[in-house]
């Protein structure tokens, strides 16, 4: 954990390490926050993967990116989302729904059943959890 300190010098709420996200501005954009599959199988979680290509949502058309893919990693008993993987169009910035439900204290369950809008790249986030969560719709 790292201690975050504001501009005024006052100590705020720390912060895990491994749950900041993570962004490489390539082609294609790769992002990732928290523990890959490997590593929470090593720390001895029960462990869940859903996958999901930006294919099997109508944005991977719009965004000419039908390879892209979005990987979720979770704990089983609780739904807690332990990890997640995205590499395609717009990965860095869809990460940050990953990190916010996690910061929230939300797992994939949760993620899989918020409305998302159509058709958005977003969706392929929402489509992985239901993935994860044994739903998927699309995929």
């Amino acid at each position: 954990m790292v201690a975050v300190e504001d501009a005024a010098g006052m100590t705020t709420r720390p912060i895990e390490y491994i749950y900041i996200p993570r962004a490489t501005f390539c082609a294609p954009n790769v992002a990732s926050f928290g523990l890959t599959e490997a590593q929470a199988r090593e720390a001895g979680h029960d462990v869940v993967v859903g996958k999901l290509q930006y294919g099997a949502v109508g944005a991977g058309t719009v965004y000419g990116d039908r390879t892209g893919l979005v990987k979720i990693v979770g704990e089983r008993r609780y739904g807690e989302l332990l990890g997640g993987h995205i590499v395609g169009a717009k990965a860095t910035d869809l990460i940050q729904e990953l990190v916010t439900a996690r910061s929230l204290e939300g797992g994939y369950p949760e993620l899989a059943r918020i409305v998302h809008g159509h058709p958005t790249l977003s969706e392929a986030v929402m489509e992985a959890a239901r993935a994860t969560d044994g739903w998927l719709i699309h995929g």
